[in-house]
């Protein structure tokens, strides 16, 4: 049987959390080392603390963060520090789960960004990678993200509409289902069964039971609402929501994938100076390429949190390591 993991994408704030734990209790293995539940996730997250510990990394060694709304270069998913960025991806997924799983979930909404990471990833286990995606109108994910963070609406909305685009962008060619956020937390059994058909994930429970298995753990407090609706999100935010639902009906709905290709292009970044926060005005104007030395940053980092690819493994030091690095960016150079 072949091995499935289920990658929960999804702009923060838009119940990923909740699927999390509801596809954790059809059957789905979670990682073992969880983040802990928060006032505003009281159920939980349900992300593994190595996974997100290492998207974070990989943000920030290319000048950029969760927060962050500017495009990642496209250079950044391929060549040889691609590769190896992928087989840490791989270690710490093998660091995360015990035994051999024949269902998987791993749910971080910075996956979002780094979606061709965790699909390779899944490739090189021998998995499938099968991709699931709710979503929540735009102006709800600002005013939730107020509340939370005291996130400026305008640089919220502009986080949403990023972590959509390229969610959607970089799960094309692989299995997935869209729903709406709402629609779930009214009826989570209706939603996952037919997300699960539209995704190719037969669960490890009888149709019949799903909802059983499922009892009181969705509830729709865990949506909350916004008098009023919350903050304008017209414009380009609007426009990306107006399309996002065509997915739910059609994963790979080829007018709708047209019309956020035309959208995305816009929006490769200007400078960062733009982005309406101090913190985002940092030394690049679009977050960078790995360099040499941020790469050779990372691997340390992950020595630290004993996760390594298996030919690092063992007695390796930093300067180790920086050989071995260099001899992969000059196969890039030369390549």
């Amino acid at each position: 049987m072949v091995r499935k993991i289920i990658l929960i994408l999804g702009m923060h704030r838009c119940g990923t959390s909740a699927v999390g734990g509801a596809v954790a209790k059809l059957g789905a293995a979670l990682p073992q080392r969880l983040l802990g539940a928060g006032r505003s996730n009281p159920k939980g997250h349900f992300e593994g603390r190595q996974i997100v510990w290492l998207n974070d990394q990989i943000l920030r060694q290319l000048g950029s963060s969760w927060d962050d709304p500017r495009a990642i270069s496209r250079e950044v998913f391929a060549g040889p520090a691609f590769d190896l960025t992928v087989d840490l991806a791989v270690s710490c997924i093998e660091s995360e789960f015990e035994g051999d799983p024949s269902l998987m979930v791993i749910k971080d909404p910075r996956i979002c960004r780094l979606a061709p990471i965790w699909i390779e990833a899944a490739k090189r286990l021998g998995a499938e990678p099968h991709v699931f995606y709710p979503y929540r109108a735009p102006s709800e994910v600002a005013s939730s993200l107020l509340r939370r963070d005291g996130q400026d609406p305008a640089l919220a909305l502009a986080l949403w509409a990023r972590y959509v685009l390229d969610a959607e962008y970089h799960s094309r060619g692989t299995r997935r289902a869209f729903f709406d956020a709402d629609d779930f937390v009214r009826d989570p059994a209706s939603v996952l069964r037919l997300a699960g058909e539209a995704a190719g994930v037969a669960w490890p429970v009888e149709d019949a039971e799903i909802e059983t298995v499922l009892g009181d753990f969705v509830e729709p407090a865990l949506l909350s609402k916004t008098a009023g609706g919350g903050p304008s999100a017209a414009g380009m935010p609007e426009t990306v929501y107006e399309k996002l639902a065509r997915f739910g009906s059609d994963p790979d709905d080829r007018e709708a994938m047209a019309a956020f290709d035309a959208l995305r292009r816009p929006r490769e970044p200007g400078p960062a100076s733009t982005v309406p926060r101090p913190q985002m005005r940092r030394k690049y104007s679009r977050p960078s390429v790995l360099t040499l030395r941020s790469q050779q940053m990372l691997l340390r980092l992950c020595r630290r949190r004993s996760f390594l690819p298996e030919e690092l493994r063992g007695k390796i030091g930093r300067f180790a390591i920086k050989r071995m690095l260099r001899k992969v960016w000059e196969r890039q150079r030369m390549a």
